[in-house]
């Protein structure tokens, strides 16, 4: 048995080193073939000395985690070692790729991770370099919602007033004024949100309907229930929701201290 033992201290000595510590890269290309998109990640991270080939593969792994492997956050992150391997080299990334790297981030931040927090500060990086004017709105557009989700209304408003200012197609210009309108309900600015909502009616005709259920929740936050069953009322074509909504309304109005129908 000696000779056995001797032979097999040998061949450890003799064994590469990095079968015994491991490729950091290796280990991380066979992670992500297997699906396992965090340990890849993590694998890849300890990869020294990123080149154009960890480059490549990185660009691959955060395009596959969120589409083939449904893992945002890893598909976010990848983006982001990329991001700060630039910054230790000048040249590891082009400035057009940066640019489409931040974007793409910012995009993952609101769209599927709903950290709309991280998804501003990217908005924001892609701003500070004039984008193209429908990318530029959809930036700008996105900010003042994240805004908004946060609860942050008078930022979202500053966004929303800088985007009218902007030359902006008519459906852009249409979306931003609704946003406006949400953001005037959610701060219960109620007698500015009205004839805000009014006037979107007469300006888009064809989305009358939809303007008037902002009117009806603003009615029914008032309390003013029989103001915001004509506002039901008018909303055409009637529907099964229509008529459950007013007859919801006639039962709220019913429960008012002195009123008699």
């Amino acid at each position: 048995m000696k000779p056995l033992k001797i032979y097999s201290f040998c061949f450890l000595l003799l064994l590469p080193s990095c079968f015994l510590r491991g490729n950091p890269f290796s280990t991380a290309k066979k992670l992500f073939s297997e699906g396992l998109c965090k340990e890849s990640l993590q694998a890849f991270q300890k990869t020294t000395d990123k080149k154009k080939k960890h480059k490549k593969f990185a660009y691959l792994a955060a395009r596959e985690c969120l589409k083939k492997y449904k893992e945002p956050e890893s598909s976010f992150l990848f983006y982001k070692v990329l991001l700060n391997e630039d910054l230790k080299k000048d040249s590891f990334l082009r400035f057009k790729e940066k640019k489409e790297i931040e974007l793409k981030m910012a995009h993952l931040a609101f769209y599927e991770l709903r950290n709309y927090k991280t998804a501003i500060k990217y908005y924001k990086e892609k701003l500070k370099f004039v984008p193209k004017p429908h990318e530029k709105f959809n930036i700008q557009y996105q900010m003042a919602n994240s805004f908004f989700l946060l609860n942050k209304y008078d930022q979202s408003l500053e966004e929303i007033k800088k985007i009218l200012l902007e030359k902006i197609r008519p459906y852009e210009k249409q979306k931003t004024k609704v946003l406006k309108g949400r953001n005037l309900i959610a701060k219960k600015k109620f007698d500015e949100a009205i004839p805000f909502f009014e006037q979107l009616i007469v300006a888009y005709p064809k989305k009358e309907s939809f303007f008037r259920e902002y009117l009806v929740l603003i009615y029914e936050e008032k309390k003013e229930f029989q103001a915001a069953i004509r506002e039901v009322e008018k909303i055409q074509p009637p529907s099964s929701f229509t008529r459950q909504k007013i007859q919801s309304l006639y039962e709220r109005l019913k429960n008012q201290p002195g009123v008699r129908l």
